[in-house]
């Protein structure tokens, strides 16, 4: 009887005023559920990132490849240049990761050369640029 006295109850510590109270268990859920969302999101990006780079990095390679075969039927002497192909890897040695096929056209004054690589991209696809120039007879 002596507590009664000096107003202390219970029931009145367990009261929290609004800026006291948590989250309720519905609110964690819901925040949850739009966290889970954009990570899922994020993930998704990421892979696409990944994908577009290992794309960017077989064109940069072909069409290195591409331009160094060109550069190569410039320089050589007009009579002997002729159509091929050949398969090579990344550094330009002999390979199977690109196929590179140049056509060169026939003309008496100025021929036409082609250079197509093609490959096949990490999702299966086939891929391919093309390179050409016109060579006078000089």
């Amino acid at each position: 009887s002596s507590m009664s006295n000096c107003g202390y109850s219970p029931l009145a510590a367990l009261r929290l005023s609004a800026s006291q109270r948590g989250f309720t268990l519905l609110e964690v859920l819901i925040s949850l559920a739009i966290l889970s969302i954009g990570l899922l999101a994020l993930a998704s990006l990421t892979t696409t990132v990944i994908r577009n780079n290992s794309f960017s990095d077989d064109f940069t390679t072909a069409t290195a490849l591409a331009q160094d075969k060109l550069e190569e039927l410039v320089n050589t002497s007009f009579a002997s240049m002729a159509s091929s192909s050949d398969t090579v890897d990344q550094d330009g040695t002999a390979g199977s990761k690109y196929s590179r096929t140049w056509t060169i056209g026939t003309g008496t004054n100025s021929k036409t050369i082609q250079v197509d690589v093609g490959w096949t991209s990490n999702l299966g696809i086939s891929k391919t640029i093309s390179v050409y120039t016109i060579r006078g007879n000089t």
